[in-house]
């Protein structure tokens, strides 16, 4: 597994991540992820999908992940360091420790940070009495109870118990398992390979033994250093010491400090530099005569000193070019300006003092005598004058050569022009192929994430779909369960009302027929009392009287019976009636509670969709304006690079032809001037000699 480049593109997502909650992001993760995939070709297909969902994860749980670091950093009172590396171990521990494993996660953990700190982060994480009082409280303002307990606390758990409370135990035994024995084994063979090794690498291991013997110091007064590379590479035969940290004992040694690059010599410039307005004064002061003289030696004291520097360096360095010449002295070189450099620049002013001094007296000694200073003056006027027609007839010629160097390099330079065009031609066809095939490449890229994507949503959205289906089935059900349910009370309750209503009625059609036959009775034995009239009375028989009083009586009973019996189906239909509203009630609660979640739960599914869509369109919106904006730069950056050619070569061409003009025009009127005084001279011989002539004749 190339755990590296994985930490390191993870560690940039994470960092994307952590700008994302602080509002500082304005590029989607995923096209950071592409970019990093994009220089790391050597990541397997399966390590390519791992990032890509790790990152996509990261920014789903990137509050999840501050909240972690968060509460670590309120815990242990510590500062903002390490933030990203943090939120990328929480999210490693917490969503990919089952699926990875934990010597993958162990391997990807190692060389993150210092491993004291990521022991204590690892401690603070296994430990749920912290991670409730600091993290939880975090959490739970953006994720409910159960997503906490079963998607963070539980795989924590999960991993403590793997850790079983020893984290630096744990981290070294995963990591020397993964990249190679731990500096513990080292110390353990070290009596074997120090018998097997030199008498050196036996000394060596004794003395190493004996300073791992002494008693750890907290506090020292300089930090170890590092040993070399091979002295790393011969750990077996002689082993390194551990190294004690600076404050508090750690259980896992520090990680030593990365080696500082060799230092490169950049040489002295204060020679290159032009001379000091001091001693250009000090040079400018002798007569003009002096100064002659003193150019005259300086010029030879040069040439000598280039000719021993020839002498000197032709074994050694090539010599370099006229344009690497030009170039060396076009270019500003910036001096520090130290005690060192303003003390050589004073003994290098004090020399020249001294030369100039030294020169003015022997000039002035030589011009004592006035005969010879005259002479010498006559024959420097004389020099002067040949020298000067000589610079006549040199300019001429260089005119000429000028104009010749010219054409030659006007049509070296159209040559070169027209080289430089096909090759840019050429190179920007290849250029063009090439962000084409790019483009290609990631386009295809693309389609595949999206298709990957697609199918992913497709099947959530399948299951989904089962899961609202099955919630669909199962509260159909229950309703219907629920409808029968009440439809049987209120069928029993008919029923019952309707039993009750024929026993009533049966009893009233009883107490009717009853009181028909008493009242047939009655008056029966009313005629037949009648009729005997005395013999009844004397047989003590009821009076008329008497007959009319029980007659009442009967009837204010029966009236009464009545309206007990009416009260009492009353009540009894009121009751049914109560009971059938109060069920006509539930049903009604029960279906707009349903109907009020089924609406919540399509109001959330179109919320979570807008959103989606929204997130979708944002990072594609971000994705093209970042393209368009590398593809704006390259183009701006082409424009540059073949506007700033263009100017240079119309500068120079600007140049050489007033250079050439120049040249070629004041030499034309010098020519012009030689010729005219030429043929005045040539017309007053003539005119004198056909003067001379007439005078003659």
């Amino acid at each position: 597994m190339n755990a590296k480049e994985v930490w390191s593109i993870l560690l940039c997502a994470a960092e994307a991540a952590a700008r994302t909650i602080e509002g500082e992001l304005a590029v989607a993760i995923e096209a950071i992820v592409e970019e990093q995939l994009s220089h790391n070709a050597q990541l397997t297909p399966p390590e390519v999908r791992l990032v890509r969902h790790a990152a996509f994860d990261l920014s789903r749980f990137a509050t999840l992940c501050d909240g972690a670091f968060k509460g670590y950093c309120s815990c242990f009172k510590r500062n903002g360091s390490h933030r990203a590396a943090m939120y990328l171990i929480a999210y490693l521990i917490i969503f990919q420790y089952h699926t990875l494993g934990e010597s993958a996660v162990c391997e990807l953990l190692d060389g993150c940070m210092s491993h004291p700190r990521l022991c204590e982060y690892l401690q603070y994480l296994f430990t749920t009495s912290l991670v409730t009082q600091f993290s939880i409280p975090l959490w739970r303002t953006t994720y409910d109870d159960p997503f906490v307990q079963q998607q963070v606390i539980a795989p924590l758990a999960a991993a403590a118990k793997d850790a079983g409370g020893d984290v630096a135990g744990w981290l070294r035994r995963h990591i020397s398992s993964t990249t190679g024995p731990s500096p513990d084994s080292f110390l353990r063979e070290t009596p074997a390979a120090s018998a097997q090794a030199p008498r050196s690498a036996t000394s060596t291991t004794n003395t190493v033994n004996r300073k791992a013997g002494r008693p750890p110091q907290l506090h020292t007064s300089a930090p170890a250093r590092r040993p070399s590379h091979e002295a790393c590479e011969m750990a077996v035969t002689a082993p390194a010491p551990t190294r004690l940290p600076r404050i508090k004992d750690a259980q896992l040694p520090s990680r030593p400090r990365a080696a500082k690059a060799p230092t490169k010599p950049i040489g002295f410039t204060f020679h290159q530099r032009a001379a000091s307005p001091g001693a250009t004064a000090a040079a400018a002061s002798p007569s003009p005569s002096a100064t002659a003289t003193i150019t005259a030696v300086g010029a030879a004291a040069a040439v000598a000193a280039a000719t021993t520097f020839n002498n000197d360096s032709a074994d050694t360095t090539p010599r370099p070019s006229s344009s690497q010449l030009r170039r060396m002295l076009n270019t500003s070189r910036t001096v520090p300006t130290t005690t060192a450099v303003l003390r050589r620049e004073a003994c290098m002013r004090d020399r020249q003092r001294t030369h100039a001094e030294k020169a003015l007296t022997e000039l002035e000694v030589v011009a004592r005598d006035a005969t010879e200073y005259e002479l010498w003056r006559q024959a420097q006027a004389e020099e002067e004058e040949r020298a000067r027609e000589m610079r006549v007839v040199q300019r001429h010629l260089d005119a000429v050569e000028t104009e010749e160097r010219r054409r030659t390099r006007s049509a070296h330079a159209a040559e070169l022009r027209r080289r430089r065009f096909r090759n840019l031609r050429t190179k920007y066809q290849e250029e063009l192929e090439a962000r084409k095939s790019e483009e290609a490449a990631a386009r295809r890229q693309q389609e595949q994430a999206a298709q990957h994507q697609r199918t992913q949503q497709l099947y959530e959205r399948v299951a989904a779909l089962e899961r609202t289906n099955a919630t669909k089935a199962t509260l159909a059900a229950q309703v219907k369960q629920e409808s029968e349910d009440l439809r049987a009370a209120a069928q029993e309750a008919k029923e019952e009302r309707q039993t009750q209503q024929a026993l009533l009625i049966q009893e009233i059609h009883v107490m009717q027929q009853r009181i028909r036959e008493r009242k047939a009775r009655m008056g029966e034995e009313r005629r037949r009392a009648w009729a005997d009239g005395e013999v009844d009375a004397a047989l003590g028989r009821m009076s008329v009287a008497e007959l009319h009083e029980a007659l009442e009586r009967i009837r204010a009973e029966d009236a009464a019976e009545m309206e007990a019996r009416h009260a009492y189906v009353t009540t009894t239909r009121a009751h049914a009636q109560a009971e059938r509203d109060r069920l006509e009630e539930e049903c009604a609660s029960a279906r707009e509670q349903q109907r009020q979640r089924r609406q919540s739960k399509q109001t959330q599914r179109a919320e979570h969709k807008a959103a989606v869509e929204e997130a979708r369109a944002s990072r594609e919106t971000a994705r093209m304006m970042q393209l368009h904006e590398k593809l704006e730069a390259r183009r701006q950056e082409a424009r540059a690079v073949q506007r700033a050619t263009r100017e240079a070569e119309r500068q120079r061409r600007n140049e050489s032809l007033l250079r050439a003009q120049d040249s070629t025009s004041m030499e034309q009127g010098r020519w012009h001037h030689y010729e005219a005084g030429l043929v005045r001279r040539s017309k007053w011989e003539q005119q004198r000699t056909l003067q001379e002539a007439q005078n003659s004749v």
